[in-house]
């Protein structure tokens, strides 16, 4: 899962939703699953999208209950690995539209102006596209309104588009459902159609005898229409599987397609999810730029005429690799034979960050077999996640897989928590750091009248103060750091003034460099210990929050990864990296409400 960042907002939410990386998840790219490539897909005139709700595969293909979607089923196009991204339903219908989750609150409220988010709305009256919704149940033309009768909202992604909301025009492109027959009768069908059935012929809240009885009486007439048959594309997907079918996130579902296009009584066997979909209409229709997971996903071209598997396949594993700024991943690239092919593959590889460099070992393949690709960063890559494509060509044919690198900036951390007072205390880093990085200490204790007298670091690393000495009530902590430091084995110690009660020092590394932007502090007495707010002023900074608190810490704040918790004192180092400037603050709730002091230092 994408963990996001937002600026703050009761712990990191923004007002407006923007989503960001957390530094060291990555998505890994269809679930963890290779994909293989596909030759070029057919352009359609007219793609239509029909929505059913909440229903498992097995529940609806071979059911007697569906008899004219499985009739649909067997004379066309079905992919039996589909399966949707999430639970509940909002997020699948935004990564239909978006390629991205979003959220998973169906009663999620977009901020004023609506989700600005990149969506197939943009790209659509960017190519030149017409596009329109035929929502059942929906009280007039250009409703962005709430739920009402049989109506829901949260099954209609457009009404929250910020290029929708914001528009004169676009909401009249929401239609209701009845529209579509006059459409289809004046010949003015847009591009592209998003059909909303309501909440009873959706299979939501009736049978799916309703639903599929709808289906016949409502979409049996558009494919059997002269507009439909030339060239163009519909299909019929479910949003979600059952809620206890978390498969690949949101389940197994039925995914029917429909075209005259379309490859007669073919069934799939590969993994796909709405992204690919999403790719799917947008790229039937020619256009050549997709909002999120669309653009790495593959485009479903097996289910039509002339362009099923190619002659060989591609994939890479593992689909997605992390790895820290400067060093290197290995992914095992490789090629299989369809049908009859043999002959050399050559392999290649493109979309890697700039300054990173690939290396095949062999080259190529013959026929079958497999390759290493090793990627090297470099000491000075962004970190964040990468998508990168790997092609293996063999004569005029090519066919190329999608993989994920994601570059992170942790590497690691210890710390040293004596119970009786100290004067002196010493803590290693676990393994030899790597010289460039960037240390962080991070030092609290439970008086506010001594002060820390020398830092000496036995590699030589010189630590400044980045968040001053911060006292709250009974507590001290301070945080200091030490840029481009030198390589090695490395013990920090620290001395204080006098002997203090329940030290608490903390050392973590980050891949380097790091240039010391704002930070933020703050104390308090309650059940959530709170940095304050910090404005950075570039994108891509990395979020280092760390407490010392007078009960414990229950674990990271809301968009934070924890990197320690010492005992049994229960400090925390956390961090985060945000893609926005923007104003962020950093939380840890407490195992109890109690004292607490809590600073936050960011770097770009």
């Amino acid at each position: 899962m994408l963990v996001e960042l937002s600026p703050a907002k009761a712990s990191l939410v923004r007002q407006v939703h923007l989503p960001l990386r957390q530094i060291v998840v990555g998505v890994v790219l269809a679930c963890g699953l290779t994909i293989p490539g596909y030759a070029q897909l057919p352009t359609f005139k007219h793609v239509f999208i029909v929505l059913e709700e909440n229903h498992s595969y097995s529940s609806v293909i071979g059911s007697s209950s569906m008899p004219y979607l499985n009739s649909l089923a067997s004379q066309y196009g079905l992919a039996t690995q589909y399966y949707a991204n999430t639970h509940p339903s909002l997020g699948n219908y935004f990564m239909l539209t978006t390629g991205q989750i979003i959220t998973n609150n169906d009663s999620f409220v977009p901020p004023t102006g609506g989700v600005n988010v990149d969506n197939i709305v943009r790209h659509l009256l960017a190519a030149g596209k017409t596009w329109k919704v035929y929502a059942e149940s929906l009280p007039s033309v250009g409703y962005l309104g709430g739920d009402t009768g049989l109506y829901v909202k949260h099954h209609n992604p457009f009404v929250y588009f910020s290029d929708v909301v914001n528009s004169s025009v676009q909401p009249l492109n929401i239609v209701p459902f009845t529209q579509l027959a006059a459409d289809l009768a004046n010949n003015q069908l847009p591009d592209y159609a998003f059909i909303v059935p309501n909440i009873c012929d959706d299979a939501h809240d009736c049978t799916k005898s309703t639903a599929d009885t709808w289906l016949q009486n409502n979409i049996a007439p558009l494919i059997a229409s002269s507009a439909f048959q030339p060239n163009g594309l519909l299909i019929i997907v479910f949003d979600e599987s059952f809620p206890t079918d978390t498969t690949n996130g949101g389940g197994h579902v039925a995914w029917v397609v429909v075209s005259p296009k379309a490859n007669l009584g073919y069934q799939s066997t590969t993994l796909y999810q709405h992204q690919n979909t999403l790719r799917l209409m947008m790229e039937g229709l020619g256009l050549s730029t997709f909002p999120g997971a669309a653009s790495t996903a593959s485009n479903m071209a097996e289910f039509f005429n002339g362009t099923g598997p190619a002659t060989f396949s591609v994939s890479g594993s593992p689909s997605s690799s992390k790895v820290v700024r400067g060093s290197s991943a290995n992914y095992t690239v490789s090629v299989s034979p369809v049908g009859t092919f043999t002959g050399t593959v050559a392999l290649s590889v493109s979309g890697l960050p700039d300054g990173a460099t690939a290396v095949f070992n062999p080259a190529s393949v013959n026929t079958s077999g497999s390759s290493v690709l090793t990627i090297v960063t470099a000491r000075n890559e962004e970190s964040g996640k990468y998508s990168f494509k790997i092609t293996g060509t063999s004569g005029g044919t090519t066919v190329s897989a999608t993989a994920t690198l994601v570059i992170g900036r942790f590497v690691q951390a210890n710390a040293a928590t004596p119970q009786t007072p100290q004067s002196t205390v010493s803590v290693s880093f676990p393994a030899a750091q790597r010289p460039g990085d960037l240390n962080i200490l991070v030092v609290g204790w439970k008086d506010i009248t001594s002060y820390i007298q020398s830092v000496k670091d036995s590699a030589g690393n010189i630590y400044k103060i980045c968040a001053p000495l911060r006292r709250g009530v009974v507590l001290s902590q301070v945080i200091r750091y030490a840029p481009n430091i030198v390589g090695g084995p490395n013990t920090i110690t620290v001395t204080f003034n006098q002997a203090v009660p329940f030290p608490d020092v903390r050392i973590i590394e980050y891949g380097g460099p790091n240039t010391l932007d704002v930070t933020a502090a703050a104390n308090g007495n309650s059940s959530t210990a709170n940095s304050g707010l910090a404005t950075t002023t570039a994108p891509e900074e990395l979020l280092v929050s760390a407490n010392t608190v007078a009960t414990g810490t229950a674990g990271p704040g809301s968009g934070f990864k924890s990197r320690i918790i010492t005992s049994p004192n229960s400090d925390i180092v956390e961090d985060g990296q945000v893609s926005a400037i923007g104003s962020y603050n950093a939380t840890a709730p407490l195992t109890s409400s109690g004292y607490w002091v809590m600073q936050m230092v960011t770097f770009k």
